[in-house]
């Protein structure tokens, strides 16, 4: 009986740590059809994606020390009103970036249904139909 009771807790751990490690390599950031308002940092703690929306900024750091290592093109004005920039991987696949005035200030201008945007184990974003890649910040 203590055997099984051993075996349960020792499975449970290796099945825990196996879906980590292939969840690890690619954080998914944004779906089809969603905004994104907040910041994502990897599984492993080495780089986090954040979003500005008072200054309209994509920014990825590399954690321990933080250092900016990649951002979105441009110097948009600061806003200090409840209207942000917005973040949307759009129905056709564009990631885009919309001012408060709801206009397009950056994308990645690639097209297609059912596309993913990634943050990768080496700080890189990816944007993915399936397992292609269509768009890399790299």
């Amino acid at each position: 009986m203590n055997l099984k009771l051993w075996r349960l807790p020792a499975l449970a751990t290796l099945l825990c740590c196996s879906w980590v490690a292939v969840q690890g390599a690619d954080l998914l950031i944004m779906d089809i059809d969603t905004k994104f308002d907040e910041q994502k940092v990897m599984p492993n703690g080495g780089y986090t994606f954040r979003f500005y929306q008072r200054i309209g900024k994509v920014k990825v750091y590399k954690n321990s020390p933080e250092t900016l290592v990649w951002q979105t093109p441009g110097n948009n004005p600061q806003v200090n009103s409840p209207q942000k920039y917005v973040l949307r991987m759009q129905s056709d696949g564009n990631l885009c970036m919309y001012s408060p005035a709801n206009r397009p200030v950056w994308a990645t201008n690639v097209l297609g249904a059912d596309q993913k945007l990634y943050l990768k184990e080496d700080g890189h974003l990816v944007v993915k139909k399936g397992e292609k890649p269509v768009w890399t910040n790299k």
